[in-house]
């Protein structure tokens, strides 16, 4: 019996078949060491929440970097530079292997600045290799197949993530030393050198032989700054993911210095919320594809800011506080990832072909302040306010992703000029229009039924500066 959740991936060409495979043991290495197990082991070595905070930085501020990696990108190619720096990022985060020596000779402090160096190291080699990703992700999967490769991609990373996530869970029960949080490293660093054999089955990514000269390179910035719309777009997601970031930077030391949830009991609830993803995001896809990227980043981005809200309602000690946490945290998960990837696929139908690494560069340096910067800033609050600081983030979080919601139906060229906006339902019936969002994620909505008229992709129409982007699950 075929799960339908999979048809996604069964409907795909070969090439980019194969790169889901790729995604797959990548995923592995990301989950391992950079996911919720990074925060849990930082918090387990007595390591401070403002430090915490800078970890969680380090991945979206090292990818500034791309701006200068437009040669790098033109003259190696997408897949020997990632084959390259996807070697170095796994071998440096290998740095992790000599904390019980490190810390048996001069104590916790000293386990802090490896597990900081060593997650640095990943970043930096990660970010210059990353720029790679999309300009191949864009070559490789052809644009009538843009929408079905990212619901394939979303499927199969929530599903490895959801089992990944168990996984580690059990690995972490109870009150583990630091030998379970090194074997979740292993299998990160396994997962990472695995996932290049199928990088050199994925075929392109070849060198640019038409590429201009390093001046050249860098002028292609210029064709950026002059396209006023995709800057206001670009300008748009960031504020939106500043937003998401105030949660989700909070929420895993807020389930476990706040609430005192065990270790596993946190991987398992963050893990829920994948499972949650897996069923519902082929819905976000069909009904962007039915009614437009405008009205489906505007329902998401309202409902996420709902959910990031509710977190002011989970106060430790009540009745209701698992009752309303976990709910709230599968409803954040399921309608942040199906933002996340119609955004990305929005943000693909700007790009055009002149320009198209400096298009995407900058679409990455915006992310990456937004990711990068927030949880600075949220480390800070909790570590020094405690509960009030941990509120705070989450009424950010909660109106930052309304107000963004708005934001998109101004800023965002849909691929559906006659759509409608939807701007009084959300001003005069927010409940009406909370009840469509449910609808829709259920699977309810007309759109899951039949498919748009006439239309074959989501993406932008074909204009001078039309747009888009792959689901950043991780690269």
């Amino acid at each position: 019996m075929r799960l339908s959740i999979f048809d996604s991936v069964r409907e795909l060409d070969p090439p980019p078949r194969r790169f889901l495979f790729f995604l797959v043991f990548n995923v592995i290495s990301w989950q391992c060491v950079m996911g919720p197990a990074m925060v849990l082991l930082a918090r387990s070595i007595d390591m401070p929440a403002s430090w915490v905070g800078w970890l969680l930085s380090f991945m979206p501020l090292s990818m500034l970097l791309v701006v200068f990696t437009v040669p790098l990108v033109t003259k190696l190619g997408p897949k020997r530079l990632m084959f390259t720096t996807w070697l170095g990022r796994n071998l440096i985060m290998s740095i992790v292997f000599t904390m019980p020596w490190v810390m048996g000779r001069w104590g916790n402090v000293a386990g802090w600045y490896v597990l900081l160096l060593a997650t640095l190291g990943f970043c930096l080699f990660r970010a210059m290799g990353g720029a790679g990703w999309l300009p191949w992700l864009r070559e490789m999967v052809p644009e009538e197949q843009r929408a079905t490769y990212f619901s394939a991609e979303a499927t199969v990373t929530q599903a490895v993530s959801v089992v990944l996530g168990l996984s580690v869970a059990y690995i972490l029960r109870g009150s583990p030393g630091l030998g379970p949080f090194l074997l979740v490293y292993a299998m990160g660093v396994a997962g990472g050198l695995t996932s290049l054999l199928w990088m050199l089955r994925v075929p392109g990514g070849k060198p640019d032989n038409r590429s201009e000269d390093l001046r050249g390179s860098f002028a292609q910035y210029g064709l950026v700054l002059r396209d006023r719309p995709y800057l206001i777009y670009v300008a748009t997601i960031t504020f939106a993911l500043c937003s998401m970031t105030w949660y989700n930077a909070a929420i895993v030391m807020f389930m476990r210095d706040i609430l005192g949830l065990a270790q596993g009991t946190i991987l398992v609830s963050t893990t829920v919320g994948g499972v949650g993803v897996m069923f519902t995001v082929r819905h976000w896809g069909k009904f962007a594809e039915h009614s437009g990227n405008r009205r489906a980043l505007f329902k998401t981005a309202t409902g996420q800011g709902l959910a990031m809200m509710a977190g002011l309602l989970v106060v430790p000690g009540t009745p209701w506080m698992l009752v309303v946490l976990l709910p709230s945290l599968v409803m954040a998960a399921v309608w942040g990832v199906a933002f996340w990837i119609i955004a990305h696929r929005t943000m693909l139908g700007y790009v055009p072909d002149e320009g198209r690494v400096a298009y995407t560069n900058v679409w990455t340096i915006g992310s990456a302040l937004s990711l990068g910067i927030t949880p600075i800033a949220v480390g800070g609050l909790v570590e020094h306010y405690g509960m009030p600081g941990y509120q705070l983030c989450f009424m950010l979080a909660g109106l930052g992703g309304c107000i963004a919601a708005v934001l998109c139906l101004w800023s965002v060229r849909d691929d559906l000029p006659n759509a409608p906006l939807d701007r009084g339902v959300y001003l005069t019936t927010p409940i009406r229009t909370l009840g469509r969002i449910v609808w829709i994620t259920l699977g309810m909505h007309e759109s899951n039924r039949s498919p748009r008229n006439g239309v074959t992709s989501p993406s932008a129409p074909a204009q001078s500066s039309a747009p888009v982007s792959s689901a950043r699950t991780e690269r």
